[in-house]
């Protein structure tokens, strides 16, 4: 701006001044969003949806493309709140993230945060093709594979633990067996897993050491507007039955599984469950 200024005798072109005005307004705008949602949330509750919904994003990063090749893409993060989710995860290997990528870590982000035990998942096209519980991190993987590894190639992977060796080397196995794999999301690696990785480096690693940070409405644009409703944050907990006899502790166990895992799929999705996988 200041060589412009000089350049001109202290003056600026149209262009400069229209996008300073831009940047200006867009920064208000932003600061009045943060400060509106804030009362709104804050001073007047949160009983009903509110009577306006108010947004404001930075952009994060300029995406490769779209859903397709063609379309421009690019990742935004709330703006005037600290950032939560995909927005503080860490890129530690790998190709820059796609905005398939995103949509399908959006998914298994929201299963495995319901999860402290060692959970694992697996998405492709932003539904689960495996899904499993297990006593280790390492077994859980391989559960959530093996229930569909055809399903399985070119998907994304998430764990509810920190990435160890045994379970880098089971992924390492599956990647040879079945396929590549796009993504692993985890809340973090020991190094030693970190060098196994080494040998594929077009593998994406995403370090997420808070799994559990949500938001407090989920907004989906359609044409004209936007549809609007709050979290799915309730457990199998007031599941009914509807059978004539109620299940057995280890129908409950596998049913409370299987709820989870369908909270987590598209719509007419069928989800298929035995045991905790």
């Amino acid at each position: 701006i200041l060589k412009e200024m000089r350049a001109r005798n202290g003056e600026l072109t149209l262009e400069t001044r229209a996008a300073l005005a831009v940047e200006a307004y867009s920064r208000t705008a932003a600061y009045d969003t943060t400060i509106s949602n804030y009362l709104n949330q804050r001073l007047l509750g949160a009983e009903g949806m509110p009577p306006r919904v108010l947004v404001s994003y930075d952009k994060v990063q300029d995406l490769r493309y779209g859903e397709n090749p063609h379309q421009k893409a690019a990742f935004y993060q709330t703006a005037g709140t600290a950032p939560l989710g995909l927005a503080v995860a860490k890129q530690l290997q790998g190709k820059e993230l796609s905005y398939n990528n995103y949509l399908d870590l959006d998914t298994v982000l929201g299963f495995i945060s319901e999860f402290d035990e060692p959970a694992a998942i697996v998405v492709k096209h932003n539904s689960p093709c495996g899904a499993a519980v297990a006593d280790t991190l390492a077994q859980a993987y391989r559960e959530a594979l093996a229930t569909d590894p055809i399903s399985s190639f070119g998907g994304i992977i998430a764990l509810s633990q920190p990435m160890d060796v045994a379970t880098a080397e089971a992924i390492l196995e599956g990647i040879e067996k079945h396929g590549f794999m796009e993504c692993i999301l985890a809340p973090g690696y020991v190094p030693e897993a970190l060098k196994l990785f080494e040998s594929k480096r077009n593998l994406r690693l995403l370090e997420l050491p808070d799994l559990k940070s949500r938001e407090k409405l989920c907004l989906r644009q359609v044409t004209g507007g936007l549809l609007a409703q709050t979290p799915d944050y309730d457990g199998p907990e007031a599941m009914n039955t509807a059978g004539r006899r109620p299940p057995t502790m280890e129908e409950r166990e596998a049913l409370n599984f299987a709820w989870t895992v369908c909270k987590h799929t598209k719509s007419n999705a069928i989800v298929v469950a035995q045991g905790k996988k």
